[in-house]
């Protein structure tokens, strides 16, 4: 487990994966210079950017795998929690998980608050919220993931998981990326998401498009010429006409 600071051992990192014939990545629950997991993405990056992410994830020609409660911004921590009934073993285990997070203090990680897993607290914190489905920004969450999901079954090349079919331009400074998926038929679909501050202008492939989903459905998105003004936190996805 590797403590990432800031965007150099960020792009360090991603380099040394390259050669990875498969990388998983785990965005649901995260550290922020803590020493247990106690951050989520939807607290992280809020309800724009993690619709940007999810907008991405859906794009790529895999199979998008959600944790749960992500697909409503869960907030409750997800700590690693134990019952076993031998007392030597619950030791064990929690003397173990300080020695396998010890390094992350040697790099710079604040002590915070320690998840002891064998505690009944620890569990019980890390319990699904149920209620907070019932107000915002929950409940627009989970609609718009639900719109996601039945955008990527209803066009094919969403989930053909063809990377053959697939290209992806991305511009680091200005912090956009898109993502253009193609099926064996000619349909295509075509994903721009601005992660950054500031606009960003993403020029369509060749075609017609139609607009299919937004994050922010009040965002001036429909096609209009050979590029398009993404609003900062904002990715649209497209499908190809005729």
């Amino acid at each position: 487990m590797t403590l990432i600071t800031d965007t150099e051992a960020l792009a360090a990192f991603c380099a040394r994966q390259k050669s990875a014939e498969f990388v998983a990545v785990d965005t649901e629950f995260m550290r922020e210079r803590t020493y247990w997991p106690i951050l989520c993405l939807a607290q992280v990056a809020g309800p724009a950017r993690q619709k940007v992410a999810a907008m991405v994830l859906f794009s790529t020609p895999a199979l998008p795998l959600l944790f749960q409660g992500e697909e409503w911004a869960e907030e409750a921590p997800f700590d690693y929690f134990t019952s076993h009934g031998d007392a030597a073993l619950a030791e064990a285990v929690r003397k173990g998980r300080h020695e396998e997070y010890q390094h992350l203090l040697d790099e710079g990680a604040d002590m915070g608050a320690w998840a002891d897993p064998q505690a009944v607290e620890t569990f019980q914190r890390s319990k699904l919220r149920w209620e907070s489905l019932g107000r915002g920004p929950h409940a627009q969450m989970l609609a718009f993931y639900r719109a996601l999901i039945a955008l990527r079954r209803r066009l094919a090349p969403l989930h053909d998981c063809r990377k053959d079919l697939t290209t992806v331009e991305h511009d680091e400074a200005g912090r956009w990326l898109a993502i253009r998926r193609g099926g064996p038929d000619g349909a295509a679909t075509f994903t721009a998401a601005n992660l950054g501050d500031a606009p960003a202008r993403v020029r369509f492939p060749e075609g017609r498009w139609k607009l299919a989903l937004a994050t922010d459905p009040s965002a001036a998105l429909e096609p209009a010429g050979a590029a398009l003004t993404l609003p900062p936190a904002t990715a649209a996805i497209y499908e190809r006409l005729g």
